[in-house]
């Protein structure tokens, strides 16, 4: 598939894509978030208070959402499914570096 294929100018079109096409929501999904992810990638720098980490984050973050984009209902824009992934990503993070952090001081 060529990537003028996978162009999507928003989440509609992103879902509609998706479920139309033979290559299913992981190509659409992979291309969206490594093409479209200055917000979601602030978002996470600034719950994890650096850039590298929010770097880091991302890979882990577009894991996750591949994993479960099968249970995406509908029922939220598909950014905000996204979002609530990543921030319950980053506050996992955030909270295994303080029990880390915690358990050096002892």
């Amino acid at each position: 598939m060529s990537t003028e294929n996978l162009i999507i100018l928003d989440e509609q079109e992103l879902l509609a894509a998706s479920r139309s096409q033979s290559t299913g929501w992981d190509s659409n999904i992979v291309f969206w978030l490594s093409n479209d992810n200055a917000w979601l990638k602030r978002r996470c720098a600034a719950r994890l208070g650096s850039v590298a980490d929010a770097e880091d984050a991302m890979q882990d973050i577009t894991i996750k959402v591949l994993r479960s984009i099968g249970r995406f209902e509908g029922r939220s824009a598909l950014r905000t499914w996204v979002t609530r992934i990543a921030d319950n990503h980053c506050t996992s993070l955030l909270r295994n570096r303080t029990a880390k952090a915690m358990t050096n001081h002892l």
